[in-house]
């Protein structure tokens, strides 16, 4: 089987998104090829099916998990975000993110 090998040529005028990535299998083999961390700045995140951090999300001296974040701070602090869900997926499409920055707002707004 042949596997891509790339590179990503970076240069003073190049400045990655900050970006946070929600979805499934599909878009994690972007991440294993190297493909996120080449697009997109360090601070970048990807949330594996909206429940795990990738890469681990260390603040503090200690792993965090979804549940202890901020959405809106997260949020906040992005200047994209993606919605990468493979067809047989779309039933489940963004695996509850878009109800949790809903539900996050409402109480936000109290």
């Amino acid at each position: 089987m042949p596997y891509p090998r790339m590179r990503y040529r970076v240069d003073s005028s190049h400045r990655a998104a900050r970006a946070l990535v929600v979805g499934d299998s599909y878009y994690k083999l972007m991440l294993d090829y190297g493909i996120h961390e080449g697009l997109f700045d360090d601070s970048s995140h990807f949330w594996y099916y909206n429940h795990e951090i990738h890469p681990p999300l260390r603040r503090a001296g200690r792993q965090w998990g979804l549940g202890e974040l901020d959405v809106l701070a997260e949020l906040a602090d992005r200047e994209l975000v993606l919605i990468v869900v493979y067809e047989a997926n779309l039933e489940r499409f963004a695996f509850n993110f878009i109800e949790n920055v809903y539900m996050a707002l409402k109480k936000d707004a109290k």
